[in-house]
């Protein structure tokens, strides 16, 4: 029993040296290997997996670097071609302003003359306000509406057959400016729709003084080939009133102090709003003015607002969730279809004081309209001397009344031509007599030269 368990311990110890010779059934015996040669063959395969894998990234480097190679031509080419562009570009803008026309599109300015001062804000399409400060101040020039918004508050709104196109640069809508020694103007233009034209002239109330006004006037030309309904809104955010508790003043109401909306008349005719020195006056009604439909002075949030007469509340609180104290003045016109091509105009004054207007009680006075040319007499037909039979017949379709403006001829004139010119005046009566008002007295006068030349005849 001992002699089988020493044998038994001798096997196990000799056990990890002995390698047993596997035999297939036809194949002839394989080499037997021992336990250090199979590591040193497995270090040995591992060594020259080691040197393939450290030549690879040797070879996949070469090709890197012909690569580059090969496409650094084309690169540097597209380069210099991105840097030729970026070098023509900067020429461009500065032959563009280089130009002295085309500096007046794309620089701001300024045309100041006695008491007054405009100046463009290109970025927005827009003008501020200035009145003369005392020259001992460092700014000789002090705003009268809001300009630290860069007078986004102060535009006008063109309205087409009811819908709101604010004027103001924009993709919609081009501006230009242009200047001279007392106007700026700038011209809006929508697309094949209209074209808007804004003109501010600095002038003076009287003969003798200082430029004390700015006369303001849109003109408004249909470019479609239809026509349209178009109407007008001027918005004007003021600064001035709101160091007061009267933040406004009209003729009928001397303190406003929260939303009101009134409609002009010859006895209510101008808005002012003051700081207690310096003033603003808008007249509204006058022989150079369209009067306004509407006048409102409300916060800027309502006046903004596409048709705000429907949300204004009379006496409500210029004060507001989106502001504070911040009072607005606007004007309304009515709406008035125009034909294709055909232009309509709209005026009114903006007058500037250092004074409160003490001194100008003219100015605060009730409109009284010029007297009208009343015709003498009336024109009946039967009391006209009857046409010579030699003379050759006139056809009522034939006259050319442009002409016979220009050159008044006794022998052309007759019935047809005189009530024609009568036809004349009341349609222009009727559609909006204070615009036409020039055209009315002009053709008023007329008539009168064809009563002497009637008289003559007698």
């Amino acid at each position: 029993m001992k002699r089988m368990f020493v044998l038994l311990l001798c096997f196990l110890l000799l056990a990890p040296d002995l390698v047993f010779a596997k035999k297939s059934g036809k194949s002839a015996p394989k080499k037997t290997e021992t336990v250090s040669e199979k590591k040193a063959s497995r270090a040995e395969k591992k060594a020259a997996k080691s040197k393939k894998k450290s030549a690879k990234p040797k070879k996949s480097s070469s090709r890197a670097e012909k690569k580059p190679a090969k496409s650094k031509k084309g690169a540097v080419a597209k380069n210099v071609e991105r840097v030729e562009k970026k070098a023509e570009t900067p020429k461009a803008a500065q032959s563009r302003f280089d130009d002295p026309l085309s500096k007046k599109a794309f620089e701001n300015f300024s045309v100041s003359r006695g008491i007054v001062k405009i100046q463009s804000v290109m970025e927005n399409g827009s003008v501020l306000l200035f009145i003369e400060n005392d020259s001992r101040k460092k700014d000789p020039w002090m705003p009268v509406v809001e300009q630290r918004d860069l007078g986004e508050s102060n535009y006008i709104s063109l309205f087409v057959d009811g819908v709101e196109c604010r004027l103001e640069r924009s993709g919609k809508v081009a501006c230009s400016f242009e200047s001279g020694s007392d106007f700026v103007t700038i011209t809006y233009k929508i697309k094949k729709l209209a074209e808007v034209k804004a003109n501010y002239v600095i002038s003076s109330r009287n003969l003798v003084g200082d430029a004390d006004c700015i006369l303001v006037s849109y003109s408004i030309l249909n470019c479609d080939k239809k026509k349209h309904d178009f109407a007008l809104k001027a918005v004007y955010n003021t600064i001035l009133g709101e160091s007061r508790a009267a933040h406004f003043k009209t003729p009928s109401n001397a303190v406003v102090a929260s939303e009101y909306f009134f409609q002009p008349s010859p006895s209510d005719n101008w808005v002012i709003t003051s700081d207690g020195m310096r003033a603003l006056c808008f007249s509204l009604y006058g022989d150079e003015i369209t009067p306004p439909a509407s006048v409102a002075m409300a916060n800027k949030n309502i006046i903004e607002a596409s048709r705000p007469e429907s949300v204004f509340v009379d006496g409500r609180s210029f004060t507001s969730v989106l502001a504070y104290n911040n009072s607005s003045l606007a004007l309304f016109w009515e709406k008035f279809s125009l034909l294709p091509e055909s232009e309509i105009l709209y005026s009114y004054k903006i007058n500037f004081s250092k004074s409160d207007f003490q001194n100008d009680a003219e100015l605060l006075k009730p409109y009284e309209p010029k007297t009208e040319v009343v015709m003498e007499e009336e024109i009946v037909v039967q009391e006209i001397a009857p046409v010579p039979s030699s003379a050759p017949k006139i056809n009522d379709d034939q006259i050319d009344f442009e002409t016979e403006r220009k050159y008044l001829d006794p022998e052309k004139i007759n019935s047809q031509y005189v009530q024609r010119l009568i036809d004349q005046i009341n349609s222009l009566e009727q559609t909006n007599p204070a615009v036409n008002r020039e055209k009315i007295q002009a053709l008023q006068v007329e008539i009168n030269e064809v009563l002497e030349v009637l008289r003559s005849r007698r």
